[in-house]
């Protein structure tokens, strides 16, 4: 049984769900109507002219109800076994059907559409021993293409030394014959982070430093590391980086700060000239993951040391409000349709409903066994490339497992009582 969690400034109301990680402790009280955190009043509260027997204001800040939550992994059919990468994998990226994984020193990359899904499709060994000439993989993301039919079908590969190479993942068969484009002089510490935004990739590093890459005006070129990027600079050392809409959101320790590489919209380059606070007697502990929901224009969720989850919106370029889910540690975050979906030190994978106050915890399972869910991402558009809607959670021992994203089993299970219910009546 997990221990009680810390008091926090903010009045909180533990799981109900006896065989949750989290609290134990009875369900919190039924919320008025709300329908996303979005539009609420974020400072109502009591105040001294409150008639005693009046309701107080629904607040976002409760644990979410687990009441009504199942613990059946939401399995595919025929992809019941973890596909075992035989790796310490520390960098994962996701187009359509390829998934590709990454060592310090080795890169695979795997179809999942196809049958034998313990087979790499493409794979190479970085010489990370040779001296002056050795690097190790620090971030890496597919390269978008004009061509629909073309995506995954080139990876990008940042390095400790600050270099950028690319791969075309189909010119040879598979065989890993190196890099066809190479830039070493972009980027002068560790690149962290390869992120992509529309047509562009941004590449950040350790100090700061963003290159945008963009397609070239004419109609017929592809991105390249020949081509001359834009150069920003972001604030130093920083942990979390993600794209929500067309702009670049950085966590550094317990802040938050607000980009535009793309200067779209009339923005400048610095959205926010200072971090983003947080509501009034809020607290939350150091930023380490981040996510959006395809289904929800607005609003950005960053997890926390301390298990809460903050919501902020893109337009107000506020935060709404800061949610404690769990006592543990938050590793990853993924939105998935309308669903955010978390994983956690302990193996957990929770999904939550966040259009409801409190939040709802619709599932949770044992994906891995106890152990720590590094990794979970999905791509909207494995639906149609891949023949069905995926998320990928990737374990501490190097175990990569596939989940359904449209959660069908459950949807069916409550599509046959609503039957019944209707029969019987």
């Amino acid at each position: 049984m997990p221990p009680t969690p810390a008091p926090q400034k903010e009045t909180i109301t533990p799981h109900n769900r006896t065989n949750s990680t989290t609290n134990l402790s009875p369900a919190p009280m039924p919320a008025p109507d709300a329908s996303s955190g979005t539009d609420l009043d974020l400072d109502a509260s009591s105040s001294e002219t409150e008639l005693p027997n009046e309701k107080p204001t629904p607040q976002i800040s409760l644990y979410p109800d687990s009441s009504r939550a199942n613990r059946r992994p939401p399995l595919i059919s025929g992809r019941h076994t973890p596909l075992s990468t035989n790796m310490n994998v520390k960098h994962v990226c996701i187009s359509g059907p390829y998934v590709a994984v990454s060592s310090s020193d080795l890169t695979r990359v795997f179809n999942l559409k196809k049958d034998g899904l313990g087979t790499a499709i493409w794979s190479y060994m970085h010489p990370h021993s040779k001296g002056e000439e050795g690097y190790k993989v620090s971030a890496m993301e597919f390269k978008p293409s004009r061509d629909v039919n073309g995506e995954g079908s080139w990876l990008w590969i940042g390095t400790d030394k600050g270099g950028l190479m690319e791969f075309d993942l189909l010119a040879d068969g598979g065989h890993g014959h190196g890099p066809v484009e190479r830039r070493g002089n972009v980027h002068t510490s560790s690149v962290n982070a390869i992120l992509r935004c529309r047509q562009s990739l941004w590449t950040i590093d350790e100090s700061g430093k963003v290159q945008v890459w963009s397609l070239p005006e004419d109609s017929e070129g592809q991105i390249s590391m020949s081509n001359t990027p834009r150069t920003f600079r972001v604030t130093p050392r920083w942990s979390v980086a993600l794209v929500a809409g067309w702009r670049l959101w950085v966590g550094t320790g317990k802040a938050v700060q607000v980009y535009s590489p793309l200067l779209l919209n009339g923005d400048s380059f610095n959205v926010t000239p200072r971090a983003i606070a947080l509501p009034v007697g809020k607290t939350a502990g150091a930023i380490t993951c981040g996510t959006t929901l395809p289904m929800d224009k607005d609003r950005v969720f960053l997890g926390h040391d301390d298990g809460k989850v903050t919501i902020y919106s893109q337009r107000g370029l506020t935060c709404l409000d800061v949610v404690p889910i769990n006592i543990y540690n938050i590793v990853t975050l993924c939105g998935v349709g309308e669903f955010l979906w978390a994983g956690f030190r302990t193996g957990m994978i929770y999904v939550y409903d966040t259009s409801v106050v409190p939040w709802r915890v619709c599932k949770d399972w044992d994906a891995h066994h106890k152990m720590k869910i590094s990794h979970l991402m999905a791509d909207q558009s494995s639906l149609w490339r891949a023949g069905v809607g995926m998320v990928i959670s990737m374990g501490e021992d190097g175990a990569m497992k596939i989940w359904d994203a449209l959660l069908m089993d459950d949807w069916l299970g409550k599509l046959l009582s609503l039957s019944e219910l209707v029969l019987i009546w």
